[in-house]
C-alpha cells in the first residue's frame, strides 16, 4: 500500500523526522513526501494512498496553521483513510493535534509525540533570548525519543 507524508516544518526537524520515517516505510510499497509549503500540496489527489500520515511541530501547544489547513480542506477524504499523526516539540506538553484536528484525531491509527530540536544557528535574534530565558542553555540540542520514534515507525509498517 502507497503511504502519504505530509508534514510543516519551520527550522528541518520536521522535514528530516518525515523523511526518517518515510526511510522506514520504504519497504511497504512506496513513499511521498509532501510539504506543506510544496505548491504542489494543495493539489495532492489522495485516491492513491492506502496511509496518509501528517506531521507538524507544535510551538507553544499549537500545530503549524499551514498543515492544519491543508488537512481541513481534505478531511472528507482523510475521514476514509488509514490516517496517523506525529510532532516534535516539547515531549511535557500535551498533543497539539488533539486541538489542532479534534475531526481527525479520534480516527487516528498511530499518534506520537516524538520529541524535539533546537537548531540554534536557524533561530532568529528574539527566539535565541526566549529559548535561552526558558532552556537556560544555548546551543543545539535534542530531546528526540529515539524509542519513541522506532516504536512509532514500526505501527506504521504495520499499517501500511
Amino acid at each position: 500500500m502507497k503511504s502519504l507524508i505530509v508534514y510543516a516544518s519551520r527550522k528541518g526537524a520536521t522535514r528530516d523526522m518525515a523523511a526518517r520515517i518515510a526511510r522506514g516505510l520504504g519497504g511497504t510499497g512506496g513513499v511521498d513526501l509532501v510539504d506543506v509549503a510544496d505548491e504542489k500540496a494543495a493539489g495532492v489527489d489522495l485516491a492513491g494512498y492506502g496511509l496518509v500520515i501528517i506531521g507538524s511541530p507544535a510551538y507553544a501547544g499549537s500545530w503549524n496553521k499551514a498543515v492544519v489547513a491543508w488537512a481541513a480542506k481534505h478531511e472528507a477524504e482523510l475521514l476514509l483513510k488509514k490516517i496517523a499523526f506525529f510532532e516534535l516539540g516539547n515531549a511535557r506538553e500535551s498533543l497539539a493535534v488533539k486541538t489542532a484536528l479534534p475531526s481527525l484525531y479520534p480516527g487516528a491509527l498511530a499518534v506520537a509525540k516524538l520529541g524535539g530540536e533546537i537548531r540554534w544557528n536557524k533561530l532568529s535574534f528574539l527566539e535565541k533570548i526566549i529559548i535561552k530565558a526558558v532552556t537556560k542553555s544555548s546551543g543545539d540540542s535534542s530531546t528526540v525519543d529515539q524509542k519513541a520514534v522506532e516504536d512509532f515507525i514500526a505501527a506504521l509498517v504495520a499499517l501500511a
